[in-house]
């Protein structure tokens, strides 16, 4: 459509605002610019439509309007999984290892029982947002919200893609105006300007291995670049698919994909 350009890739910002990468690359000065958005999502039946505001105390007082104490139950799952959500949000800044899990299950369990909590954590979400809410138009935006993640609302050990519900609040959501691009260009601003090189259409078949170190990779086209580290950024099956059979443990190669779909409708606004 003449003067239109379509963000074929269009997703709310979530993530990334919990973390400092925007403000360590300065990625402001290369053109990115937030919008964010309040209310940040919308519910609905198609009869009584709710919303979640950053504001949770907001989120709750609409709540207990619409579904008497389901704002109150709101709150009290706030309450409840707010340092699990952010012993959560730290963990995703620091290298994984045993360590830093055993400091995520400490600072989680503060302010009640730690074994109550480890038993949600091994359940379906479905199942947890049984226990907090009555109201089916309240859970199920909730566990849709969760299934983004992947795995259905009957998988075990699948709570904690409800319970960090809470960072919604903390971190908020936002859209780069002109679209998700907003970020890739602006990320690949600050690479050049810095004397990197960006290749597209340059799909990679193999990451070379040598002395136990990944320190280059081969292209689809036959072409080789090496270098001291090589930093992968797409999925975990991708990622093994490329690397040597005996550098890749069995639990990345037998990784589960969830098997999920989504739905979206175009406007463009004069």
């Amino acid at each position: 459509m003449p003067g239109y350009r379509f963000d074929y890739g269009g997703s709310a910002h979530i993530l990334i605002r919990l973390t400092p990468v925007v403000e360590e690359l300065e990625l402001s000065r290369y053109g990115l610019r937030y919008l964010d958005l309040d209310p940040m999502f919308h519910c609905s039946d198609g009869e009584t439509p709710w919303f979640i505001h950053r504001d949770a105390a907001r989120t709750a007082d609409d709540l207990e309007r619409l579904f008497p104490g389901e704002g109150e139950a709101y709150t009290r799952f706030l309450n409840d999984w707010t340092p699990f959500a952010e012993a959560v949000s730290d963990l995703f800044m620091s290298a994984p290892g045993p360590l830093e899990l055993g400091r995520m299950a400490l600072a989680s369990g503060k302010g009640g029982d730690a074994g109550a909590r480890l038993r949600r954590i091994l359940r379906p979400y479905g199942e947890v947002s049984r226990e907090y809410f009555r109201e089916e138009r309240v859970r199920a935006p909730l566990n849709w919200m969760a299934a983004q993640s992947g795995p259905p609302p009957t998988d075990p050990i699948s709570a904690p893609f409800l319970l960090w519900h809470p960072l919604y609040h903390r971190g908020g959501v936002a859209r780069p105006r002109g679209g998700s691009g907003g970020l890739t260009r602006a990320l690949a601003r600050a690479i050049e300007a810095h004397g990197g090189q960006i290749f597209t259409n340059a799909p990679v078949r193999e990451i070379l291995v040598r002395g136990k170190r990944a320190q280059g990779v081969r292209l689809e086209s036959g072409d080789t670049y090496t270098a001291r580290a090589v930093v992968s950024g797409t999925h975990v099956l991708t990622t093994a698919q490329a690397l040597p059979a005996e550098y890749v443990p069995r639990a990345a190669r037998e990784v589960r994909v969830g098997n999920g779909f989504g739905m979206i409708l175009r406007l463009a606004l004069s």
